[in-house]
């Protein structure tokens, strides 16, 4: 695959609405910091809008063509998350079976 890699750095309060990625379809993300349920991120799959489960001590893969949001509403709490994106428009579906494989996910 080939990746790109950053994090986002969300202060307290900060707000990014929901929206689809124009420059990938997935991303693997985790959490830098620790997990707080003042972090709200949502995903749109079908009619249900569903918590994006970020942790800490594991990657999650997002299918960034969706419908996605977050929002730090600690008053407090800095939110970090090391993001690594598929490059090239891959798709999420060919990203999963990429990864299932190379015996990466099961």
């Amino acid at each position: 695959l080939d990746l790109d890699v950053g994090y986002y750095r969300a202060v307290p309060g900060w707000k990014y609405p929901f929206h689809a990625d124009n420059t990938r379809n997935c991303a693997f993300n985790q959490l830098l910091c620790q997990p707080n349920p003042e972090y709200v991120s949502k995903i749109v799959l079908g009619y249900q809008m569903i918590d994006i489960p970020y942790r800490n001590d594991s990657l999650v893969l997002i299918n960034t063509s969706k419908n996605h949001n977050v929002h730090n509403t600690s008053k407090t709490d800095t939110r970090y998350l090391l993001n690594i994106g598929v490059r090239g428009f891959k798709t999420f579906e060919n990203t999963v079976a990429h990864l299932k494989s190379k015996g990466l996910l099961t």
